[in-house]
């Protein structure tokens, strides 16, 4: 029985594909869609068992004070979650419409109130065909679109909401997220601001600044709080956060995730590491707690030259670990230069259950159904007795909100398996990708933020060992 009624699952498995794709053909056939106009808009086909499962977060406030860097980093927790998101930034319609229109536009194009609203109109009407595409396949028929504006008038926060009210066809659906900052606490995001955007490369470091304070004290003139009437999150200094209408699943994770926010990771990157080879690697076998091979204590010297080289001051680093051997003995020399090391339970291995310290060739024989099930979705399989890639992305989730609030540079070293789930987040990947990411060994990944809250990976192989190592 312990082989016939696994066999017998699997098989079952094997027709759901085509069960659902029935049952959505049918499910389509009963649909009868509503036209509804929309000012600006041409008659719209709303598809009542598609908006339920929509959201649209409008950020918006002061330049500078990190709306787009919070709302790209929101949008690649919301990816990562497994929910489809895209993020509008209104700026960047704006700077084409500018640009096509004058080559040599400067930062007082951003001034012109006809792009202004012309760069929205762009953005809604591309929310449109995005939300309402009868072709996409989207995770559990979920989306969201974020989009990234100064909005600091009621009445573009109402153009706003007139647009995209008829395809949610609910005002909770619609949630305005207000970013206020005091100057003192967005430092950072100003000076990036002012070096990183386009609008900014033809002027001096000083006359940037000026240009820039000028812009906030024009929009400050106009800016008004976002009011009851609405669904909103209002952050101050991210740590006060103010809440009207938040309900449901996503808001709430939103919440989760604002409160671990922090304005200092802008700056400072996260260094990623899987340990040295150990003999378990070398045997061929899964889990289990062995310690490193000569060549995977090399691994190590490697990594410790690697970041000797870097010359980050002792109390500007972080070594995290699990509490496994192979980890802990890659940290050791870094430990013994004086760098801090923590040790995380919720950084071990995926738990392989019954398969835990046996060989690849051993699992085929004593339990050939596992290969099989593994083969068919190996984000969801879960070991007999063990764990999944999906228990695995929950489990390193404390570690993700735990990285965004550090201060410090990071150095994580872990296994294959739970690097694969940290890289499909700082990747901006979904978690389900996590089972294709390469993690070989004397590689270093190098996760380095940046004002808009999203930079790919660095991949970094270690170079040879110096003699004097």
């Amino acid at each position: 029985h312990f082989f016939v009624f696994p066999f017998l699952w699997a098989m079952s498995l094997s027709f759901l594909p085509e069960n659902v794709s029935q049952l959505s053909e049918t499910r389509s056939s009963c649909r009868s869609p509503e036209c509804v106009r929309v000012k600006g808009f041409a008659p719209l086909p709303v598809d009542p068992t598609f908006v339920g499962h929509a959201l649209c977060i409008v950020f918006f406030g002061l330049p500078g004070r990190g709306k787009t860097y919070m709302a790209h980093k929101l949008g690649r927790y919301i990816n990562w979650i497994g929910i489809e998101c895209n993020v509008f930034v209104v700026a960047d319609y704006h700077r084409k419409l500018s640009l096509a229109q004058r080559p040599d536009a400067s930062s007082d194009c951003l001034e012109d109130s006809d792009l202004r609203e012309n760069a929205l109109a762009g953005v809604l009407e591309d929310i449109r065909l995005y939300l309402t595409d009868p072709d996409a396949l989207r995770p559990n028929d979920r989306v969201v679109v974020l989009v990234d504006d100064l909005a600091v008038c009621e009445e573009r926060r109402e153009r706003i909401h007139t647009a995209v009210f008829p395809i949610l066809g609910s005002a909770e659906k619609i949630i305005f997220f207000e970013v206020v900052a005091d100057e003192s606490v967005v430092e950072d995001f100003v000076n990036e601001k002012i070096k990183t955007s386009p609008e900014y490369q033809m002027f001096s470091e000083m006359e940037a600044l000026q240009d820039f304070h000028r812009r906030v004290e024009a929009y400050q003139k106009m800016y008004k709080s976002v009011d009851d009437k609405r669904c909103y999150m209002r952050v101050t200094n991210v740590k006060k956060v103010e809440l009207a209408g938040i309900r449901g699943y996503l808001p709430s994770r939103m919440v989760y995730w604002v409160l671990n926010l922090s304005t200092r990771r802008c700056h400072n990157p996260i260094y990623f590491s899987r340990h040295g080879e150990s003999e378990y690697n070398l045997e061929d076998r899964i889990g289990g707690d062995s310690s490193l091979t000569a060549k995977g204590l090399a691994d190590a010297r490697r990594m410790t030259q690697y970041f000797r080289s870097l010359s980050i001051p002792i109390d500007q680093l972080e070594v995290w670990t699990s509490r496994l051997k192979r980890t802990v003995e890659t940290a050791k020399e870094l430990q013994a230069m004086g760098y801090r090391v923590r040790r995380w339970a919720a950084l071990n291995e995926i738990n392989a259950g019954i398969c835990e310290d046996l060989t690849y060739t051993d699992v085929h024989v004593e339990y050939p159904y596992i290969n099989h099930l593994r083969a068919q979705n190996k984000y969801t399989f879960r070991y007999p007795q063990g764990e999944s890639y999906a228990d695995l992305v929950e489990r390193v989730e404390e570690v993700i909100m735990a990285l965004e609030q550090e201060t410090k540079a990071v150095l994580v070293i872990a296994h294959q398996a739970v690097l694969r789930c940290l890289f499909a987040y700082f990747d901006n990947g979904a978690a389900s990708e996590a089972v294709n990411y390469d993690v070989p060994h004397a590689t270093v990944w190098r996760f380095q933020p940046w004002g808009r809250g999203v930079r790919k990976l660095d991949r970094i192989p270690l170079p040879p060992l110096e003699s004097s190592e």
